[in-house]
């Protein structure tokens, strides 16, 4: 259903009597809108659980010389927003690498890391903070950017006091938990790939074939979880999906994807790029990102928990399960 784009669907092999009686049969969608899949759908419209994920939108300031005054007032406006913005939560904070005891593990990163730019600039490119900002849904991110303590008082005060921002939005790749947790971080690397990577390119399979090693890897196992996203949301680019938000800047330096690191603490981190799995994966991306600014990162503390699926919308009184028209 749904030409221009969106999903079609087939009904799944077999035929009816092979199924329990009463059980609801569920679609099998073979295209999302941009590539070839293999998703169960439900008849009535609803997604597989897991597939629709929250909407992470990130900000990284370089906020060198933030007055102590300065800092709480850009809190003090993000407290603001989450007390009226149902569906969102956030961080601000200054980045790890800005933070005794991450530091030189960072200094070492960028050793190997840097050389990726070709004019060796640093992977967080001056960066000094951070702001997380994760939505349930494009509604509520809307909602949080178009308010006016993120629009006036938090925008407004960080633009004045920044030399440089860098935004971008996409799916939430990973799980977020902070509790018991020795010193959780969040490490997102934006990568600007080649104009033919796409989703079912080699470049861009060997990337996520190298994303599921990690994750399979056993020595790291329930200590760092990775995944891979595409900037932008669902249907919608990233500039579609700035639009869509109503902001009319776009600060993404042309990032098309998100690589997210959960790690329970910054040597566990250390010990993921130092790994035989962690250099497969970075030759795989060498392949797929640009050779000019193709790759920049953040690390920033981890200090709020949720998962990466979107919470189930609820239904609207007085509706009832069945197919929907396409």
């Amino acid at each position: 259903g749904m030409l221009q784009g969106v999903r079609y669907a087939n009904m799944p092999l077999g035929f009816e009597t092979d199924w329990p009686r009463d059980t609801e049969r569920r679609l099998m969608m073979i295209y999302d809108g941009k590539n070839l899949c293999t998703q169960d759908w439900g008849a009535d419209g609803e997604p597989p659980l897991g597939f629709v994920k929250r909407v992470l939108h990130a900000e990284f300031f370089d906020m060198t010389g933030l007055t102590e005054t300065n800092l709480r007032r850009l809190r003090a406006a993000l407290q603001r927003l989450t007390s009226t913005c149902k569906g969102v939560q956030l961080t601000f904070d200054t980045l790890r690498t800005q933070r005794e005891g991450f530091r030189d593990i960072w200094a070492d990163i960028e050793k190997v890391e840097g050389g990726w730019s070709q004019n060796k600039q640093a992977l967080s490119t001056g960066a000094t903070h951070g702001l997380l900002l994760i939505a349930d849904d494009i509604v509520a991110l809307r909602t949080a950017l178009n308010c006016d303590a993120f629009k006036q008082d938090f925008a407004k005060l960080a633009e004045t006091v920044s030399r440089s921002r860098f935004v971008a939005n996409m799916p939430l790749g990973v799980d977020l938990k902070h509790e018991r947790k020795k010193d959780p971080s969040l490490i997102l690397f934006f990568m600007r790939t080649k104009v033919d990577v796409t989703g079912d390119s080699k470049e861009y399979n060997q990337l996520q074939k190298m994303t599921d090693a990690i994750n399979s890897n056993d020595s790291l196992q329930g200590m760092v979880s990775v995944g891979l996203q595409p900037t932008g949301f669902g249907k919608f680019s990233h500039k579609e999906l700035l639009k869509e938000v109503q902001v009319a800047e776009d600060f993404s330096s042309g990032c098309t994807h998100c690589f997210a690191v959960a790690a329970d603490n910054p040597h566990v981190f250390k010990a993921l790029v130092q790994s035989k799995t962690w250099k497969r994966w970075r030759d795989a991306c060498d392949q797929a990102i640009r050779k000019d600014m193709g790759l920049m990162a953040f690390a920033v503390p981890l200090e709020m928990s949720t998962t990466a699926s979107a919470p189930k919308p609820e239904r609207k009184s007085g509706s009832t399960p069945g197919p929907q028209k396409r």
